[in-house]
């Protein structure tokens, strides 16, 4: 490579985002990190007082409902809430962690974003409530 120039990682134009809402944020969501997305999920309530604010029992996965903040970190203290459920996958086992959204659409392609903020999720083994 010809010295001074520099490789620039650009978007993959076929990568495929769900459009999500949260409180006022529009935001968007990689396929890639979305395993299901569920209307009208029956959640029930966690005693806890950590991260999680209910469980969810969906297509015979136990979901772990977390608040989008603590999912993902670049929202700040946006709550959860809404009649949809987006399911995030997970390497292996019947568990998985979710949150839930006011609205949800798509899939859109990635040149089709403009300025919607793109979200990449705090891996699972990040939280206390999850680590051994």
């Amino acid at each position: 490579m010809p010295r001074g120039l520099e490789t620039v990682q650009t978007p993959d134009a076929r990568e495929r985002f769900m459009l999500a809402s949260f409180g006022q944020t529009r935001c968007a969501i990689s396929l890639g990190q979305i395993e299901r997305v569920i209307r009208g999920p029956r959640v029930q309530h966690w005693p806890g007082n950590g991260s999680v604010k209910g469980i969810v029992r969906a297509e015979g996965w136990l979901v772990w409902l977390l608040s989008p903040g603590k999912l993902f970190p670049e929202l700040g203290d946006v709550r959860g809430a809404g009649d949809w459920l987006l399911v995030l996958k997970a390497a292996s086992g019947l568990t998985r962690v979710g949150v839930l959204a006011q609205s949800v659409s798509g899939p859109v392609a990635n040149l089709s974003l403009g300025n919607v903020k793109v979200l990449r999720h705090k891996r699972v083994e990040d939280f206390d409530e999850f680590s051994p």
